[in-house]
């Protein structure tokens, strides 16, 4: 009887070391296996012998794009992860 004891304590603190190993492993591994990346919201426009406008009565000439906050939406429909 005094061996299924200690075989049933054994199996008990096996399994919680296990939990506890898993508990503060798993922020370890997501960090690892989570990246992102910070990208510029606005951009300079070069043309080569060619002027850029905003509209297309070519009054107010262009210089640089500032995009601004791009949401999610916008991510997903145009491919941008």
């Amino acid at each position: 009887m005094a061996l299924s004891f200690m075989h049933y304590k054994g199996k008990v603190a096996i399994f919680v070391a296990t939990l506890a190993v898993i508990f503060f492993a798993a922020p370890l591994i997501y960090g690892l296996l989570t990246t992102s990346a910070t990208i510029g919201s606005s951009g300079s426009v070069k043309s080569v012998g060619v002027r850029v406008y905003w509209e297309s009565s070519c009054v107010n000439e262009v210089s640089s794009i500032d995009w601004g906050v791009v949401d999610r939406i916008l991510q997903e429909r145009h491919g941008l992860r």
